[in-house]
This record gives structure tokens, sequence and C-alpha cells, in this order.
């Protein structure tokens, strides 16, 4: 597909047309021959006779989704056939929808979810924030644990749902909120463990709050080791001391490293 899409970038069409594309993604799953997906992201204001081009734009071997403003062009928020399955693990199927984060690295997440789950403690009731799609929250709720899920991503939420009706698994709870102005509606001292899988920045306005709910241990999945040093300092002169620190090349030949941080308090 690589080939074919890039002879196409460097056609007369988007010497004309490029500046109203933001960028191309490409999502593949695991198998060798599965679908992969091409989703153009389109800048507010293109025209509607680019999204008409790229509507009927082949590509061998994928299908094209457009994105403006982060809205699939054709399909519903809970549309479950617009999507690619990513991940089959602890006997679930989670779909990731085009807009919709979730890890890049398909062969190493499922490690990282079992390294959040062996590091979740005892059998508490868990918060994760940053709940995304349920990368954590489906599977842990699937091992029997009480689980509320916090995501400011309205698509991401709803893409979570549909993920969590196809799943079935019980005690689960899904919050669509901005996650620093969540704590007003959460209950200290009624979370035996949280997890937080924050974007890159961190969670800067996240971290005093979490302690404030005074778990017995935060488990703390990063992918950039300098933001994640500065939250565990604020952690720490909260009562936190870390017990392990895991890192995981998600990203090989790059910079960037996932890293799980478990802090007991």
């Amino acid at each position: 597909v690589l080939p074919a899409l890039w002879e196409t970038l460097a056609g007369s069409f988007f010497l004309r047309h490029g500046r109203h594309l933001d960028q191309v993604e490409l999502a593949a799953g695991l198998e060798r021959g599965g679908p992969i997906l091409v989703w153009w992201r389109l800048k507010p204001g293109a025209p509607k006779s680019l999204t008409k081009t790229l509507t009927t734009l082949s590509l061998p071997g994928a299908a094209t989704e457009i994105m403006v403003n982060e809205e699939v062009q054709g399909h519903k928020p809970d549309d479950a056939s617009a999507g690619v399955l990513v991940l089959d693990h602890h006997g679930l199927e989670l779909r990731a929808r085009p807009g919709v984060f979730f890890q890049a690295n398909l062969d190493l997440n499922p490690r990282l979810v079992d390294l959040v789950l062996d590091s979740v403690r005892g059998d508490g009731p868990v918060l994760d924030l940053f709940s995304g799609l349920g990368n954590f929250s489906l599977p842990l709720a699937a091992s029997g644990r009480s689980v509320t899920g916090v995501e400011n991503s309205p698509a991401a939420v709803a893409n979570a749902r549909v993920n969590a009706q196809a799943a079935g698994p019980a005690g689960v709870d899904l919050m669509e909120a901005d996650v620093a102005e969540a704590f007003d509606y959460l209950e200290p001292g009624r979370f035996e463990t949280v997890v937080l899988d924050p974007p890159r920045r961190g969670a800067p306005r996240v971290a005093d709050q979490v302690a404030r709910l005074a778990p017995a241990r935060i488990v703390y999945v990063s992918c950039n080791p300098r933001f994640l040093a500065r939250d565990m300092v604020a952690l720490e002169k909260s009562g936190y001391g870390l017990r392990s620190l895991r890192p995981m090349d998600m990203f090989p030949r790059t910079v960037h490293l996932e890293v799980v941080a478990v802090l007991d308090r």
C-alpha cells in the first residue's frame, strides 16, 4: 500500500490540493493479508470535491476513510463496522475506529496490557484514567474487577461502549469527562488501584488529584519518560513511593519509549 500511496501523493492532484490535507494515517492488523485502512485527515474548510475524489480513490489492498474535524465522513459515531480489529486478548476483540487513539505496536500491546493487569493490586475497584477505547478497562473488567473508566474524547467513549457491549464484561462504568474535572464525582478511598495512561505531555493537572483519592497503588503508563519523572515527583511528595519501573520498546528505531511505573502509598 505504501508505494501506491506515495505515488498518489506525488501526483498532480495533490500538488494542487495538498494544502487541504492534514495527514494520512494507515492502520493494519497483525494478520497477514488482513484489512488495511487509510485514513485521510483533511483540514477544516477542505472543499467537498476533495472528499468526493478521495472517496473514489483506489489503493490496492486498502479501504479508505475520510475525516474532517475528527469526524468520519459517512459513519455514525457508534458504527462498529467502521474500524479495524486491533486487539484479540483475554478473550476480547476490540475495534479502533478512525480518529480514536490506540497503541501503534500491536505486537507488544498485549504484553503491555498483561503488565498493567499484573501490576493492579488485589481485586478491589480500579479507576482507569484516560481510558480511551477500553484497552485496559475491558480486560480489567473481564478479570472480574469493578472498573470506572474516564475519557474526554466522545469518539473514544462511544468506541469503548461499542466494544464493551460486544465483549460483554460486567462491572465497567465509562464516563465521558475531562479527566482533570472528573474528580468532583470520584469518592476518595473508593479505588484500590488507579491506572492512568495520559497523552505524551503527561498528567500535570491530575497527579495531585489522584493522590487525594488515596488509592493503595498507582499504575502510570507513559510514552514520555521526562514528563513521567515530573509527575512522579508530585506523587512522591504526596506520599507515594516507586515500587517498580518497566520500560517497553514500543517504538523501535525511535527515541520514544513506553514506561510502566508502579507506585504504592
